[in-house]
């Protein structure tokens, strides 16, 4: 299985709990997208949106992350590991 498949398999209950396992909190709902608390910049401001539709995340400081950027950035790891 390559990145692209398993992202395609991931849910949006599988990104809520990938977000809350790195310190993300859910601030708010709408019908498009979830907003989190800033955890990739140890922020308790809420700049993270997930996007329902595409399970896609947006950081409003960094820009664009994806499954497998948080996991690197909070794990320490190349994309390699």
């Amino acid at each position: 299985m390559d990145v692209t498949e398993l992202k395609k398999r991931l849910s949006i209950k599988d990104t809520i709990r990938l977000l809350e396992y790195y310190g993300a909190e859910l601030r708010n709902e709408t019908n498009e997208y979830y907003v989190f608390s800033s955890f990739c910049h140890n922020s308790n401001t809420s700049k993270v949106h997930l996007y329902k539709s595409s399970n896609t995340l947006h950081c409003f400081v960094c820009g664009n992350v994806d499954h497998i950027s948080i996991v690197q950035e909070q794990e320490g790891l190349n994309f390699k590991e």
